[in-house]
């Protein structure tokens, strides 16, 4: 199993960084931390709240719903006349339902799915065109490689991102490399009684939008750096 290494990161100085979901939380601490390092960054959320502590650190953040293709195009679009190419995309947006799946509608599942997968693939879709080499960092859960209540609509959701991720690694063959990481329990809006910060997530995150050819594709990380096995083991 590989392991990331978090104490020799390359600077992420003048690299091109896209983050879905900035405008709080993990986004917010990943999109803020690549700012103070001197990446260029663009954020998207649905809403712009909190987009004007984003722009004065020199975000390029867009109000864009990561469902809607053609709102996702538009952003990748103004992304590429603005700066050319990507170095790298974090897909992070995500929405967390309650609810036993027996018991939900078919709108909250859809709501679900929508956000948490097809957005990130949508993203990376869009992004792809102007992404010719770099790195593609998927934002998982637990609940992707575990069943549990009530979560259903959530857990099948991360379980496909998984597989997005590796069939992405896979058809990229490394020119882009496409990994997870599993942020653990994060104090995020979706979370409010969490253990840890958000900022717990930025190392790991940083070392895989960091790495090189030579790097690792196709797996999913815990924040330490470890590999977790794609059976959950």
């Amino acid at each position: 199993m590989a392991r990331i290494d978090l104490k020799t990161v390359p600077s992420l100085r003048g690299k091109r960084i896209l983050v879905t979901g900035g405008s709080r939380g993990i986004g917010r601490a990943l999109a803020m931390a690549f700012l103070e390092e001197g990446a260029r960054v663009s954020v998207c959320a649905r809403h712009e709240e909190g987009f004007g502590a984003m722009r004065e650190a020199g975000a390029l953040a867009v109000a864009v719903d990561v469902t809607d293709p053609i709102a996702v195009e538009r952003w990748i679009v103004r992304v590429g006349q603005e700066w050319g190419i990507l170095d790298a995309v974090v897909n992070n947006a995500g929405v967390l339902r309650e609810g036993r799946i027996v018991e939900q509608t078919p709108a909250e599942w859809r709501e679900t799915l929508d956000a948490n997968l097809t957005g990130p693939y949508l993203v990376s879709r869009s992004a792809l065109k102007i992404l010719p080499r770099g790195n593609i960092v998927n934002v998982t859960s637990g609940l992707g490689f575990f069943p549990m209540e009530p979560y259903g609509a959530y857990g099948v959701s991360k379980a496909g991102l998984n597989m997005l991720t590796r069939v992405l690694a896979l058809e990229l063959k490394g020119a882009v490399r496409v990994n997870a990481v599993d942020p653990g329990e994060a104090r995020t809006r979706m979370n409010p009684g969490a253990p840890a910060e958000p900022d717990a997530v930025v190392p790991i995150v940083r070392a895989l939008v960091a790495l090189d050819a030579s790097g690792p594709t196709g797996g999913c990380f815990d924040k330490r750096g470890n590999e977790i096995p794609w059976d959950g083991a």
